[in-house]
């Protein structure tokens, strides 16, 4: 085994990583749940501002986040914009999605993110 080169290189970035990793994927996770929020609100149609105030991401456990309309209650109405009324479509037309193309976006990014972070963690030997 001692002729294998970068052995102990290796060990030494395994014996860390985990911990390591733990802190930055939720790092990674809680910048994304941001970066989620924050286009969720920029697509939201705009009448009141109450749904656009209603987006919020929060932390749910480690490395997990969840982002939601109607956080605080101010628009219950939120899944009819999403999704469309059930019955009809009211006088704004149609379902005026914000909150998936936001996550769809989102996702998108964080697997980039979370790639460099493995490249970068073991490019390091």
């Amino acid at each position: 085994m001692s002729n294998v080169k970068g052995l102990k290189e290796l060990l030494t970035v395994l014996e860390r990583t985990p911990n390591e990793l733990d802190k930055d994927v939720d790092a990674i996770a809680e910048a994304n749940a941001q970066e989620i929020e924050a286009e969720a609100k920029r697509l939201a149609p705009v009448d009141t501002a109450k749904l656009q105030q209603s987006i919020a991401a929060s932390k749910v456990a480690d490395k997990t986040y969840k982002i939601e309309a109607n956080a605080n209650g101010l628009a219950p109405y939120a899944p009819f914009v999403e999704f469309g009324k059930p019955v009809g479509t009211g006088p704004n037309g149609g379902p005026r999605p914000f909150l998936f193309p936001a996550f769809f976006k989102g996702r998108r990014k964080f697997t980039e993110d979370l790639r460099d972070l493995l490249n970068n963690t073991f490019n390091k030997i």
